[in-house]
C-alpha cells in the first residue's frame, strides 16, 4: 500500500546543502535545490548558477577534492 508518509526516506544530502561532483575536475560548489523520488531511489537536484543537473548520492560529496 503507498502512503504520503516520507519520513521513512533516508537522505544523505538536503535541500540547500553545498556538494561537489566527485568528478568535476574544477570542484565547482554546487547546491541541493531538490530531491526527485522515483519508484526506483532517488536523485539530488543540484545547481550552479543557472544550470540545473540531476546526481546520485555516489557522485556526490560534501568537501572538494582540492
Amino acid at each position: 500500500m503507498l502512503t504520503s508518509d516520507y519520513s521513512v526516506f533516508k537522505f544523505e544530502y538536503r535541500i540547500g546543502e553545498v556538494v561537489y561532483y566527485r568528478t568535476d575536475p574544477e570542484q565547482n560548489p554546487h547546491l541541493v535545490t531538490g530531491i526527485m523520488l522515483r519508484i526506483n531511489g532517488h536523485t539530488y537536484e543540484i545547481s550552479l548558477g543557472t544550470e540545473v543537473s540531476y546526481a546520485h548520492a555516489f557522485e556526490l560529496q560534501r568537501e572538494p577534492l582540492i
